[in-house]
């Protein structure tokens, strides 16, 4: 978390950089900025306990207590977490039986490759 990283939310103790606004342009280009990150003060310590206690991968309690507040959520037995939204496109192929070259799936034009990869 440098000085100069503009896609870190500025803290609100830190008074020399100006807040971030997710979204807003940045920088004298005024690129549009995608997808930016909303990180909270409750998500930044559920990552510090992951690293700290060595499970970043898909498995793991915070995964794993996840999954199962999705399920409950969701009205489901179970639900499964996955490293990317490129594997949860495939996976949602595979639940819905897109296996066969005469499917046909609608992908948005303005969007990140990982949907039609999953394709």
């Amino acid at each position: 978390m440098g000085d100069s990283d503009i896609h870190m939310p500025a803290r609100v103790s830190d008074k020399k950089r100006p807040a971030v606004i997710p979204g807003a342009a940045q920088g004298a280009r005024k690129k549009l900025r995608m997808n930016e990150p909303l990180i909270g003060p409750n998500a930044e310590r559920y990552c510090s306990s992951a690293l700290a206690s060595g499970w970043i991968g898909v498995e793991g309690p915070h995964v794993k207590q996840f999954e199962k507040q999705l399920a409950r959520i969701c009205g489901c037995s179970a639900a499964c977490a996955v490293h990317s939204g490129t594997a949860a496109c495939y996976g949602a192929m595979k639940a819905l039986g897109v296996e066969e070259p005469s499917h046909q799936v609608l992908v948005p034009s303005f969007t990140c490759a990982a949907c039609a990869d999953a394709v």
